[in-house]
């Protein structure tokens, strides 16, 4: 009976979402008329008279661009002149650890970009007076609103952007906004790990072969203290303060290490949560520092214990060993890591989810769990988590 109940819980929760996004289709379907007239006010300003330079549409989250970011240098080999669109928020990792001029970087508010009229006209405007010969957009997800709407308004001859996948859009928006570029390129099939989908793009712009790489270079020398990052996307991703804090409690006791919790201003609440058992040996400093900060803090951690979020790639990328509790959302596409990239990092999944895949095989989970999981992340026991730290330390 209770089986049954809780199926019967799962498919409901799984209809809400995809009600949900029918929804957020058939908005985009009503406001698009509104937004392609306003837009269109920047389209009677003169376009510059030599067109130069390659803007690269990057307004993804952090993971997104930690997936991307090493196939940045293939791009400057092959256009002069790049300039990247981003979120405000990652300014400092493109400074930081990409080498990218800040006159080359162009903030846009995803948020505001969308609800704020002037705004909107103000940076449609200043990306048009730039005269860009060509436009990328690199995002598997790109927007109507955001992205299609950059490039529409581009005065950009070149204009290449991935298949849309139909997570944001209607068909009928979708042809639409395929007439806005000169090339579309066909994603690869959906399962395949987000890097190497990024990568297969970039050869197809530059002709040229990838060699997979996901690093970042800092110092990594390992220091006696392990990092929390208990912030996630959604509530249904997050793994609950209490359970860090007994990972947190058990890695001090046992491996006598000290910790810092790290995560944005909104994260704060959860590291107070988390340090309360161990005050003197476990600090929160979420939304204390900046974010090239703690990922330079992150570097020389020993250990990181978080949920399927930007730190998980993050600790990858660095070469750290990294713990990630996950209820199996986009599996496929963003984890598990390929046993080719060599990441120390672990992926630890609720038991029904690990039981679909002897079961039932890959293929399965990866349709299911392509979009959204109704798993309860909370169903990862403590136990389970501390069982693979042993084998990691």
């Amino acid at each position: 009976m209770l089986k049954n109940y809780h199926i019967t819980v799962s498919d409901f929760t799984r209809l809400w979402f995809y009600f949900k996004l029918s929804i957020r289709r058939s908005l985009n379907l009503l406001s698009f008329g509104f937004y392609y007239l306003l837009d269109s006010i920047i389209l009677f300003r003169p376009a510059p008279v030599k067109l130069k330079g390659t803007a690269i549409i990057k307004l993804d989250a952090i993971g997104d661009y930690i997936l991307f970011r090493n196939l940045i240098t293939l791009l400057s080999r092959n256009k002069k002149e790049l300039y990247f669109i981003i979120p405000p928020g990652l300014k400092s990792l493109y400074a930081a650890l990409d080498c990218i001029d800040d006159q080359k970087l162009i903030m846009l508010d995803s948020r505001k970009f969308n609800n704020e009229v002037l705004y909107r006209l103000k940076k449609l405007g200043q990306i048009r007076e730039l005269g860009l010969e060509t436009t990328i957009v690199a995002s598997n997800s790109r927007m109507t609103m955001l992205e299609d709407a950059i490039v529409r308004c581009s005065v950009s001859p070149t204009r290449i952007a991935p298949e849309d996948t139909g997570n944001n859009m209607p068909m009928l928006l979708s042809l639409i906004t395929k007439r806005w570029y000169s090339h579309i390129i066909r994603p690869a099939p959906e399962g395949i790990f987000e890097y190497y989908r990024n990568a297969e793009f970039i050869k197809e712009i530059t002709g040229s072969k990838v060699n997979p790489s996901l690093k970042i270079n800092l110092d990594n020398t390992h220091l006696d203290y392990f990092v929390i990052y208990p912030g996630a996307g959604r509530p249904y991703r997050m793994w609950s303060p209490e359970n860090f804090r007994e990972v947190a409690q058990w890695l001090i006791d046992q491996k006598h290490l000290r910790g810092i919790v790290l995560g944005a201003k909104t994260d704060f609440v959860l590291g107070e949560l988390i340090v309360s058992g161990s005050p003197k040996k476990i600090q929160n400093l979420c939304g204390k520092i900046s974010l090239i900060e703690s990922i330079k803090t992150t570097s020389r951690a020993r250990l990181i214990v978080c949920n399927e979020s930007g730190p998980a790639h993050i600790g990858a990328a660095l070469g750290v060993n990294t713990i990630c509790i996950s209820n199996g959302n986009h599996y496929g596409r963003f984890h598990p890591y390929p046993k080719e990239l060599n990441k120390p990092i672990t992926h630890i999944y609720p038991k029904a989810l690990n039981e679909e895949l002897e079961e039932k095989g890959e293929k399965y989970v990866i349709n299911r769990y392509k979009h959204i999981s109704t798993l309860k992340i909370n169903t990862v026991s403590v136990e389970c988590v501390l069982s693979q730290i042993e084998k990691i330390l």
